[in-house]
């Protein structure tokens, strides 16, 4: 987990290649279809000054689209369950 978070941060404040990205999991603007505010891994790419964005227009076919809307699905179950601890 540490290797990854040290990645992470690199990557953030590294300007990332042309035609390139890098996935992060960040709380969601409500792209590829996932709940706003959802914390859910995305391809991002970085100018290099510590802010990114979501890579927009990723042609997904339907075995990637179905496995996004089960994540998404099972993320926002787990968020309900734990609702209550979190107020």
């Amino acid at each position: 987990a540490a290797n990854a978070a040290l990645d992470t941060i690199t990557r953030v404040i590294t300007p990332t290649e042309k035609g390139d990205w890098f996935s992060a999991a960040i709380p969601s603007d409500g792209s590829y279809g996932v709940t706003q505010g959802l914390i859910f891994s995305y391809p991002l790419r970085s100018s290099g000054n510590g802010d990114y964005e979501v890579v927009q227009g990723i042609e997904l076919d339907e075995f990637s689209q179905q496995k996004i809307q089960a994540t998404r699905e099972e993320l926002e179950m787990e968020r309900e369950a734990v609702k209550e601890m979190l107020n």
